[in-house]
């Protein structure tokens, strides 16, 4: 089975939720729900299919779980569990004593670490799953980002953007990486320095899918060469004609 670890973010939770029970929401937040927008995705992977939600618990608070060790569970938690035999898919809220079936939109949640992928100059085009935080992210393109929104939505509505490095095209030495195209291959612009390429919700940053991570690997996966001029003379292997139906 999957499961997928939700824990609450201090720096969000104004109202003390974290740690409570499920019976003290209402009195702290007003509503009987936990908030998603307060927690952020901390852990996701696979189990036995026939645990249930108390070996989770065991799993992630016992000794000798160094894999496990950052994320242990406790109150306030919840977990999302999917293609288990001895469990419904759904959402679990980690009470006091026991467990309890929430309704949580995990799209409104943030995480810890996005999977990605990563283009740098010269280099093919990688999956790669970096920090989420702002220091994290200015590491990994080289300086204050920029957010870019070249492509359509994906058909199941994810929003992917690019993230590179707002003055990468002032920034002495930083070299041009990869340009944009509109669909009939006209060049919109050119991103300089590393970049990445993540998903959107609303105010926070998700990973990609895996189906979409592949396929903008695939459509970033050559490196281009540049002119004097910073222009694109072709792929290193090809000439890229022109984008597919993701770009605008």
């Amino acid at each position: 089975m999957k499961i997928e670890l939700y824990q609450i973010d201090p720096a969000r939770d104004e109202n003390e939720v974290r740690y409570r029970g499920f019976d003290d929401l209402p009195a702290l937040q007003g509503s009987p729900r936990p908030d998603p927008t307060l927690y952020r995705k901390v852990f996701e992977g696979e189990f036995p299919d026939r645990w249930d939600l108390e070996d989770l618990f065991g799993a992630f608070n016992r000794d000798g779980n160094p894999s496990l060790s950052e994320y242990r569970m406790t109150v306030s938690d919840v977990v999302r569990v999917t293609g288990a035999s001895e469990l419904p898919d759904a959402c679990y809220y980690c009470d006091s004593f026991g467990w309890r079936e929430v309704a949580f939109d995990c799209s409104l949640t943030s995480e810890t670490e996005l999977n990605v992928v990563y283009c740098e100059p010269g280099e093919p085009a990688r999956c790669a799953r970096i920090g989420a935080e702002l220091p994290d992210l200015q590491k990994a393109v080289g300086g204050f980002i920029e957010f870019c929104f070249p492509f359509e939505p994906e058909p199941g509505g994810e929003e992917v953007c690019i993230l590179c490095n707002e003055e990468g095209k002032l920034i002495p030495g930083m070299q041009p990486c990869r340009s944009i195209r509109s669909r009939d291959g006209e060049i919109r612009d050119i991103v300089y320095g590393p970049f990445l390429l993540c998903s959107v919700s609303g105010e926070n940053l998700r990973s990609l899918s895996p189906e979409t991570q592949e396929k903008y690997r695939k459509l970033f996966e050559l490196p281009e060469r540049f002119d004097a001029r910073g222009m694109p003379v072709q792929l290193q292997a090809g000439i890229r004609k022109e984008a597919p139906d993701a770009c605008r």
